[in-house]
């Protein structure tokens, strides 16, 4: 039995099978073909060993140096998709009101709290520099 076989295999049935698996394969829905769990876990380990090789380390931090020291040349306009450039103008030009809530949470927030602090600090000892020499006395009251 199995020399039949292999007699017909010999004789071009190889190809006839070959056509047939490869057919049957095209005819085959891709998503049957594809397991969800193990392509997405094989993804994952492939992801994880590109991002701890030093390959990859090398490679990212040429291209941060590259863009830390890019210039761009020419104006702004030049750099923006030409189909962006008519909408971005009207968003733009409309008016801006700010929400109440908005800006108390903004000016709440201990960035803008420090800022706002060293702004006025600053607005304050300037002021009491330009009033210094006008108020008798104020040389003694240099603490205060």
């Amino acid at each position: 039995m199995s020399d039949q076989v292999l007699a017909r295999l010999e004789a071009g049935g190889l190809q006839e099978l070959t056509s047939l698996a490869i057919d049957h394969l095209l005819a085959v829905p891709l998503a049957s073909l594809v397991n969800p769990d193990i392509l997405a876990s094989q993804i994952a380990i492939n992801w994880r060993q590109t991002a701890r090789s030093e390959q990859s380390h090398t490679w990212v931090r040429a291209h941060v140096e590259k863009l830390r020291t890019a210039e761009p040349k020419g104006r702004l306009r030049a750099h923006i998709a030409p189909g962006v450039i008519t909408p971005l103008q009207d968003a733009i030009r409309k008016p801006v009101v700010p929400s109440r809530a908005l800006v108390g949470r903004l000016v709440e927030h201990g960035a803008v709290e420090d800022l706002l602090r060293e702004l006025l600090v600053g607005a304050l000892q300037g002021f009491a520099k330009r009033l210094r020499p006008a108020v008798p006395g104020s040389d003694r009251a240099v603490g205060r």
